[in-house]
């Protein structure tokens, strides 16, 4: 058969307290030496020695005790002499060397490396056996079997014998122990031991002893036998050993321990079960139905335990493999799941998981919902209707997660995963760790970080304080309907680790939302802060010394600094990845992905905005420890602050971020302070009357005109214009709402004015801005008005918001270029005349002459009012002299921002190009300012940096010149230009650089 990787399974390991083993156990440890095995066989001549020396040695044991399961076990337990003493007999003598020799085995036990689960499953050659691992069990196995020999003769020889309660006792527990050394040996199939019989032909040996003896066979007895028979595969003997056990006519009316888990009788029992039964029958349906029957036996006896029966069948079925005979018997028989019920269904699920088929998992799921929902609805869990067993719904998040691990595809899973697990959290269940995985790789596989978030902050909330619903480890039992109210000791503890808080970072990334991913991170709670590294916050140098501050252990976690790369590198701060990369050994590896890219560019905006997030997180968490109520006064301070991060988050394209830092920390920053000393604040604080002083986060937002601009802005970029209008409708009613507050609202109505232009509705927006305060108007206000009259072409009503806004004393520029092209557009008379009186009103304003105003904005006036009018406010009358005069302009408009440092005109390169034909070649010199192919050259060189593809055409007519005027040295240092700086270009620019720089000056080539 082949063999089974089993996953999500513990350790193989069957005691409890037990240095080697987590279910531990206790055995004694005599003081005397190890007599050798050859003794035992011997004539006993101490037998008749002094009752007082008798006593004083058997006083010298230690009490020994076997393991348990969960205390369902008897222990086997050695007695301790009688009281009053007496000589011992021949077999008492023989017994205590015996027990005295398997102490010593007991000691050497506890320093060999514990039993390993793969015996059970292995089917490999004996070359792939750890034969030096495994060589101190095989030695304790040689000594024990020869022990077991000389029990067995002495038992023959009555040397051993089980007279009293005390050798009865103390023959139990030797042999029991034979037993636990035999089912924890390698078997012999994988050794290579061939004189030696296997060790489940030594537990029947050790059984036969106990039946001679009259002796009980216990269920530790069965379950150690079995084991070891699973192990050497001798699934006969192990499916008769468990028969044996389940069968009333031969065990009595004794029920079978139910104890749940690979260390215990059962599902060790159904296992060699299910295995003898593949051997015997060719159908899994059959297998499946043996084990289902052998379920229904013991229910017989103890209907109570029907639940872990089933749920351990399910269990040793998908050990067995037999994940496709579970469903083809829920095919076949269509009534199992009303018969059999939700532990069935379940059981069927926890099978076909084991064996790692989690697309079968989730069919069978879907498919038979349906069925499952009409079928098992009579069946009650926790006094109330359940559509699916705790265990289902555990596994199917199981599932999911595991099914997505290695896909990209997004599968659309993340909706119906985290669904299911707010339902389980609601409604105060259970779930496990692996669940709460594979809800957060379904999120990851749909990139859809809002649901991430809305799970970490449950997992937050369940770690800050107790909640109805808890975490468990996987184990079948925490999910039994039986242990709805476990305690507060079966919670796991510290669930936000590293990897949980990677799968966030990489979902935010796979959304493209690299600065929440950083912010994730920066908020996490991963170790313990201290004083020191608060007090150590006003030292931060960079982003990465501050990320590493708060969090030491990313440069240890491989996952967690993956994902930091990823979202640095998405917000193109190369320099902090190299510095970030400095704090790990593989920095080679590590940095492929982004070798090449510009480690000096600095994404300045993000910097910003990731500082202001790092102070407000800062302050908060220093609220939070001091535990200090906020002021009024600090309130609005705090919600500055709040602002100016929102508006930066806005600038860098973070706005998620930004909110999320924002919705974090303004509960801490609303606290409010109360005294409650009065007798009026007791009264109110008794009928629960609402005090202005006591705001909730809603109204925090309102206590600024910035903050309450910021988050309408944010959820204007987030969530669209329709969402941001209509939370600002839904709250205009609010106490703290701009309709009722005494401070003035300028930011926020015009950023609702916007908005309502924005979305088209035109007539609410003129009405909106009718009924505004004049307060509150501001420039932005008239150029959006303004605007918004433009597009409807109502030029006429332009002049009302002009001379409006001019009364006011908040005229600007965009206003004057909007009024100015209403003139232009309109059927006024006099134009020019009405265009030089704007000029004028906008000149007093920046203080400016009105020429110089006119020459300063030359490019922005063509292409709001077209050539002709800005000829004539220029002065060019005559048509013959205007390109001429345009081109010197341009030259002197691009000399002068070369001086400044700031950005050239594009219309300014366009005009140089377009009119360099129209120049004189002989206007000084190549090295004149206005010599025209030295400044179509550096015009082309600038183009060419500016990255914009629309340069594409500018770029081929400004070379098609050069080569006109046969200029090969200027394409030379064009194309080395673009070859050495490996600026990006058309592959048609290329070409004709090329055929400049080659260019003759004969007349064929200029022809």
């Amino acid at each position: 058969m082949k063999s089974l990787t089993i996953r999500n399974i513990s350790k193989y390991s069957f005691h409890r307290n037990c240095k080697q083993c987590s279910l531990g156990c206790q055995f004694s440890t005599g003081k005397q030496k190890e007599a050798e095995l050859r003794g035992i066989l011997k004539k006993d001549k101490t037998h008749q020695r002094s009752r007082q020396k008798d006593g004083q040695r058997s006083q010298q044991k230690t009490k020994q005790t076997y393991p348990t399961n969960n205390d369902v076990h008897e222990h086997f337990k050695s007695g301790s002499p009688d009281a009053k003493g007496g000589p011992f007999l021949k077999a008492q003598s023989t017994l205590s060397k015996c027990s005295d020799i398997m102490t010593g085995f007991l000691k050497r036990r506890e320093s060999l490396p514990p039993p390993s689960m793969d015996w059970i499953f292995s089917t490999c050659p004996l070359d792939d056996f750890d034969q030096k691992k495994w060589q101190g069990r095989i030695d304790l196995y040689k000594d024990v079997v020869s022990l077991t020999q000389a029990v067995d003769l002495s038992v023959k020889a009555n040397r051993i014998q089980a007279s009293s309660g005390r050798d009865t006792r103390d023959v139990t527990d030797l042999l029991g122990n034979i037993l636990l050394i035999c089912s924890e040996s390698p078997p012999k199939r994988l050794t290579s031991l061939v004189d030696l019989p296997s060790t489940s032909q030594t537990c029947i040996q050790v059984l036969s002893i106990v039946e001679s003896l009259n002796l009980d066979v216990q269920n530790i007895h069965n379950f150690l036998s079995i084991r070891a028979a699973n192990q050497e595969h001798d699934w006969e003997l192990s499916c008769r050993l468990f028969c044996k056990q389940i069968d009333p006519d031969m065990n009595g009316l004794v029920p079978v321990d139910s104890h749940l888990g690979w260390d215990g009788f059962l599902e060790m029992g159904l296992y060699g079960l299910a295995m003898d039964l593949s051997t015997r029958v060719p159908d899994g349906v059959d297998v499946v139905e043996g084990v289902i029957e052998a379920v229904r036996d013991m229910c017989m006896v103890s209907p109570t335990d029907e639940e872990k029966y089933m749920l351990a069948a399910g269990s040793a079925l998908g050990r067995a493999g037999h994940w496709k005979g579970c469903v083809d018997y829920i095919s076949k028989n269509e009534n199992s799941l009303e018969e059999l019920g939700q532990a069935f269904f379940a059981a069927m699920l926890n099978a076909c998981y084991i064996c790692g088929e989690y697309e079968v998992v989730l069919d069978l799921f879907y498919n038979l919902r349906h069925n499952f929902e009409s079928g098992g609805g009579d069946w009650q869990w926790e006094g109330e209707y359940a559509r699916y067993h705790p265990l289902c719904s555990d596994i199917i998040l199981r599932t999911i997660g595991l099914g997505l691990v290695d896909k990209d595809v997004n599968q659309g899973f993340a909706s119906g995963a985290t669904s299911l697990f707010h339902q389980i959290t609601e409604e105060g269940g259970r779930i496990s760790m692996e669940a709460i995985r594979g809800v957060l790789y379904a999120c990851k596989n749909d990139a859809d970080f809002e649901k991430a978030l809305q799970v970490l902050k449950k997992l937050e909330s369940y770690e800050i304080a107790e909640s109805e619903w808890i975490v468990v480890d996987e184990d079948t039992f925490n999910f039994l309907r039986q242990n709805s109210g476990l305690t507060s000791s079966t919670r796991t503890k510290g669930i936000i680790n590293d990897e949980i808080i990677a799968t966030i970072m990489d979902t935010c990334n796979a959304a493209g939302e690299y600065g929440l991913a950083i912010v994730i991170l920066r908020m996490a709670r991963l170790t313990e802060r201290n004083n020191v590294f608060i007090l150590d916050h006003c030292n931060h140098n960079s982003m990465v010394e501050s990320l590493m501050n708060w969090q030491p252990q990313l440069g240890q976690n491989e996952a967690l600094l993956h994902s930091t790369i990823t979202a640095l590198s998405g917000l193109q701060c190369y320099q902090d990845v190299h510095d970030l990369l400095s704090f790990t050994k593989d920095e080679d590896y590590l940095s492929k992905d982004i070798k090449g890219l510009d480690v000096t560019n600095m994404n300045t905006l993000w910097y910003e905005t990731y500082r202001n997030m790092d102070r407000l997180i800062y302050a908060a968490d220093c609220l939070k420890r001091t535990k200090q109520n906020v002021s009024r006064e600090d309130k609005y301070n705090l919600s500055l602050a709040t602002a100016l991060m929102l508006r930066c988050a806005i600038h860098s394209g973070q706005v998620n971020g930004g909110l999320e830092v924002a919705r974090t920390v303004i509960p801490t920053f609303n606290r409010t302070s109360v005294t409650g000393n009065t007798v009026r604040e007791k009264m109110k604080s008794l009928f629960g009357f609402n005090d202005k002083d006591i705001d909730s986060d809603d109204q925090f937002w309102m206590l600024s005109d910035d903050l309450y601009a910021g988050k309408l802005t944010a959820y204007r970029v987030k969530y669209g214009v329709d969402s941001a209008l209509d939370y600002y409708f839904s709250s205009i009613d609010s106490p703290n709402s701009p309709k009722y507050s005494n401070h003035g609202w300028f930011k926020t109505v015009n950023v609702v004015l916007e908005m309502l232009i924005e979305k088209g509705d035109v007539e609410k927006a003129f009405i909106f801005y009718e009924r505004m305060n004049p307060t509150d108007r501001g420039p932005g206000t008239y150029v959006a008005i303004a605007n918004a009259y433009k597009d409807l072409e109502q030029y006429d009503k332009i002049g009302k918001v002009y001379m409006e806004a001019k009364k006011a004393s908040l005229l600007s520029e965009k206003l004057c270029l909007c009024a100015m092209e209403a003139i232009v557009r309109g059927t006024h008379q006099g134009k020019i005349k009405i265009l030089r009186s704007i000029v004028n009103d906008i000149s007093d304003v920046k203080g400016v002459k009105p020429g110089k105003w006119i020459v300063d904005h030359y490019w922005i006036i063509k292409r709001c009012l077209g050539f002709h009018y800005a000829r004539l406010l220029m002065w060019w009358n005559d048509p013959n002299e205007t390109k001429s005069l345009e081109y010197r302009l341009a030259v002197q408009h691009i000399e002068h921002q070369k001086i400044q440092s700031l950005q050239i005109e594009t219309d300014a390169l366009r005009c140089i190009i377009k009119l360099a034909e129209d120049q004189r070649l002989d206007v000084g010199e190549s090295s004149d300012p206005l010599h025209p192919p030295s400044r179509v050259f550096d015009s082309l060189i600038i183009l060419s940096t500016s990255h914009c593809h629309d340069n594409t055409q500018l770029l081929l007519e400004g070379l098609r010149y050069l080569l006109k005027t046969q200029s090969a040295s200027l394409g030379v240092q064009f194309l080395d230009h673009i070859e050495t700086n490996q600026v990006i270009v058309d592959d048609k620019v290329s070409d004709l650089a090329r055929t400049v720089a080659n260019c003759q000056i004969d007349s064929t080539v200029m022809n």
